[in-house]
């Protein structure tokens, strides 16, 4: 019997604990997605709290607020973190759309009342999920050309891998390739073959090391919080891949 989603992550992915408290970040096009993720984690036998955002609180405060009210740390969710096993994190705004509208102090703004709750997520090393099928939505894909169906299958797929399946495949091709000096990766469309030689990063990467170091100079001289530094970087280390403005959720 195939698994769904909701199981996957409280099972598989986070291993819910019985009296372990989970707290679901959704918003208001993936209730339905939280509400079966609430079920798994009370039949785990832990407890569920879930929070809700929408996109029309979230655009208004985004356009409307000064950056004054934007900026104030999240007291109320800090308190909440200190009950807190796993949080399970269901991405949005449904629509990206109104992103083109929002100037940078106001994005910087909100972010950085987040940031506190991010250094005590990694302080308490707070287990974590973020599902990325909450960012699939058909005005999102309207935004940027994406055939909505396919990529829905996509993400969808990649959500429901095995993982135990995936870990025995990895294992498996780590030790064939841990002492290896060729290797030639072949498929479809793909014929990649390489000679394996010891270099060090910097050695790998001149460009990149050197661009890095350079970007985190310039960020300290001018002293743009190292959040924003990473929001708003194309190529930081915790970026993926896509800093397109109207890609970013919370």
């Amino acid at each position: 019997m195939t698994k769904s989603l909701a199981d996957i992550v409280v099972n598989t992915s986070l291993r819910i604990k019985p009296e372990e408290t989970v707290v679901i970040n959704t918003w208001q096009h993936t209730l339905s997605l939280a509400s079966q993720i609430a079920y798994q984690v009370r039949k785990a036998g832990a407890l569920p709290l879930m929070t809700l955002d929408m996109d029309e609180l979230w655009w208004k405060s985004l356009t409307e607020l000064p950056v004054e009210n934007l900026r104030k740390p999240l007291r109320h969710n800090l308190a909440l973190l200190d009950e807190t096993d796993a949080s399970i994190n269901l991405s949005g705004p449904e629509d990206p759309m109104t992103y083109r509208r929002v100037q940078g102090p106001q994005i910087g703004a909100l972010f950085e009342s987040f940031q506190k709750s991010y250094d005590k997520i990694r302080e308490k090393k707070i287990r974590s999920a973020d599902l990325q099928i909450g960012l699939v939505t058909e005005p999102r894909a309207k935004t940027y050309g994406f055939n909505y169906d396919q990529w829905k299958k996509n993400v969808e797929d990649a959500s429901n891998a095995d993982y135990e399946k995936m870990a025995q495949l990895g294992k498996k091709l780590a030790s064939k390739l841990e002492h290896a000096r060729h290797v030639e990766v072949a498929s479809d469309g793909t014929n990649l073959r390489k000679t394996r030689t010891k270099v060090s990063s910097s050695q790998a990467y001149p460009r990149a090391t050197s661009h890095w170091r350079q970007r985190e100079a310039a960020r300290k001289e001018v002293s743009i919080p190292t959040w924003q530094y990473q929001i708003w970087g194309s190529s930081s280390r915790e970026s993926t891949g896509n800093s397109r403005r109207d890609d970013w959720s919370r």
